[in-house]
């Protein structure tokens, strides 16, 4: 969104960051419930697990094939459930490297909106790489003057 510079652009750039929207929050409202049952399952079959293995050791050093029906299904059940925990806890990890993924993408869009509202002139598409935005920020008078400049719009009005 390009804003004018007019004789009211500070006022509009005002206008324009309280209208920014702080919504870090939409991953995890998302998959909040698909984590919370994650979790639950993950500590139901970690308890199955706790209680198959008191029983492992005696039927550990046999032969598979040797062992009754009941052994089997036990050694059964009891790997499914290793497995599953392990797949449980890589899912998990994989949706906590989502977010982490999410709020870095929100707050390269936060970032690229307040460059927008300081700066209306300033091109900000190829502000998902880091290198571009210090390019922006080098180009400028100083250091100080740019967060002076953010600065100035944020207390515009108050």
């Amino acid at each position: 969104m390009q804003i004018p510079s007019s004789p009211s652009g500070k006022h509009t750039r005002q206008i324009a960051l309280k209208q920014i929207d702080l919504k870090f929050e939409f991953f995890e409202l998302a998959t909040e419930d698909t984590i919370s049952g994650l979790i639950e399952n993950l500590k139901v079959d970690e308890e199955k697990l706790t209680r198959l293995s008191r029983r492992m050791p005696e039927i550990e050093e046999q032969d598979y094939y040797s062992l009754d029906q009941e052994d089997r299904e036990l050694i059964d059940e009891y790997s499914e459930l290793y497995m599953n925990i392990d797949y449980t806890k890589e899912y998990l990890l994989s949706l906590v490297e989502m977010k982490i993924v999410y709020l870095f993408k929100s707050l390269v869009v936060l970032m690229k909106r307040i460059i927008q509202i300081a700066y209306p002139k300033s091109n900000t598409k190829d502000f998902f790489q880091w290198d571009n935005m210090k390019a922006l920020f080098k180009s400028k008078v100083s250091k100080l003057q740019i967060w002076m400049d953010i600065v100035n719009v944020c207390n515009y009005g108050r």
